[in-house]
């Protein structure tokens, strides 16, 4: 059932996983979701591509010894919070991808919900939101993705499939910016 993109259980179960607490079964069920030609998540397909703040699940002073750019996957152990009472709590990654930058440095004195860190989804994860936008997109995602096609950083891949989707919202929506070029390295 799992890839049955006609039955409607499984279409109503992927409408309720998108607004899941757990961003990783947000965005498998965002992607899930276009399937059905459905555009419930396509604000999940647009956050994978921006960066992931992770929140504090408690206050007190963060331990860790990552570094800014560190490749993580996901359960990776990103920090530990010891807790006013003593007690430690360990932060895990909740996805997989690339630690951008560290909010919170060791030693540093975090309340619930302030934002640790910062994390830019995995190549396969950007991938599969831009070819999912290519399907659901709207013109309001059209810079989000030519940045994508326009990023030096980017592998061609990725410029690639930015530039696709640039052009399958345009002829879609229509309006929106020129066509997009992925840049040469």
């Amino acid at each position: 059932m799992g890839f049955d993109s006609k039955s409607e259980e499984f279409h109503r179960a992927l409408g309720q996983l998108v607004r899941d607490p757990e961003p990783i079964v947000r965005r498998n069920a965002a992607l899930a979701l276009v399937r059905f030609n459905d555009p419930t998540g396509r604000a999940e397909l647009v956050a994978t591509l921006k960066p992931y703040e992770l929140p504090a699940p408690a206050g007190g002073e963060i331990a860790s010894t990552l570094k800014a750019r560190s490749q993580i996957a996901r359960g990776t152990l990103l920090a530990r919070i010891t807790q006013p009472d003593g007690r430690e709590l360990e932060v895990r990654s909740p996805l997989p991808g690339r630690l951008e930058q560290i909010r919170a440095p060791s030693g540093s004195k975090v309340v619930p919900g302030q934002t640790l860190l910062t994390i830019n989804s995995d190549e396969e994860s950007v991938w599969e939101a831009l070819r999912g936008l290519a399907l659901v997109g709207e013109s309001d995602d059209l810079p989000v993705a030519e940045q994508y096609a326009q990023d030096s950083v980017s592998s061609d891949r990725i410029k690639q499939q930015a530039a696709l989707t640039a052009k399958a919202i345009q002829s879609r929506v229509g309006g929106g910016s020129q066509p997009v070029k992925p840049t040469a390295h």
